[in-house]
C-alpha cells in the first residue's frame, strides 16, 4: 500500500506530514490538471499556481460544496501544489469532483486555461484576496469564505468567464 508518488513543489511552502499509508483511514483521488505549455521554471510557475489557487480553487470550493471533503487536504491536495513535467505544468490541489460530468469538466478546463493566462500575464494583482485568505478557504473547503472572495471580485470573475463563454 502506497500513498503519493513523485514529490511535488508548493509555492506557499506548505507540506503535509504523511503517515504510513496503512495508517490512513480513507482514500481519495486527485483531479490534477496538466497544462501543455512547454517547460516552465519555478519563477514562471509561481504566479500561475497562485492565480489558479486564488481563482480556480476558490471557485471550486463553491462549485463542489458538499462533495469535497477538507479531510483530504490534511494529507493531499494542498493549495500551491504543483509539478513541472516536461510538457509544462501539473496543478495538483483539486479533487476529482470536476470529472463528475462532461459539462462540468469542460467548464473547469476552460476556466482553468483562462486563469492560467491571467496568472502568466501577472494580472493576479487585480484580484482582491490575500494569499492567507485563499489558503485557508481552500484547505478548509470554506464555502462562506469562497462566496465572500468571489463576490468581492464579481466583475473580474465575470470577465474571466465571459472570455470563454461570451
Amino acid at each position: 500500500v502506497e500513498v503519493g508518488g513523485m514529490p511535488s513543489f508548493n509555492v506557499d511552502g506548505l507540506r503535509v506530514n504523511m503517515p504510513p499509508a496503512r495508517m490512513v483511514p480513507f482514500r481519495s483521488a486527485g483531479g490534477h490538471i496538466h497544462f501543455g505549455i512547454g517547460a516552465v521554471t519555478e519563477k514562471e510557475a509561481t504566479p500561475i499556481v497562485k492565480a489558479l489557487d486564488a481563482i480556480l480553487a476558490v471557485s471550486c470550493v463553491s462549485l463542489f460544496n458538499g462533495v469535497d471533503d477538507p479531510t483530504r487536504r490534511k494529507l493531499y491536495g494542498l493549495p500551491g501544489e504543483y509539478r513541472r513535467p516536461p510538457h509544462g505544468l501539473e496543478y495538483r490541489p483539486l479533487s476529482n469532483a470536476w470529472l463528475c460530468h462532461p459539462m462540468i469538466t469542460n467548464l473547469v478546463l476552460d476556466f482553468s486555461r483562462r486563469v492560467l493566462m491571467f496568472g502568466r500575464l501577472g494580472l493576479l494583482k487585480l484580484w482582491n484576496a490575500s494569499e492567507q485568505e485563499t489558503i485557508d478557504c481552500v484547505i478548509n473547503c470554506d464555502l462562506e469564505k469562497a462566496h465572500e472572495i468571489m463576490d468581492r471580485n464579481k466583475d473580474l470573475l465575470k470577465s474571466i468567464i465571459k472570455s470563454s463563454y461570451p
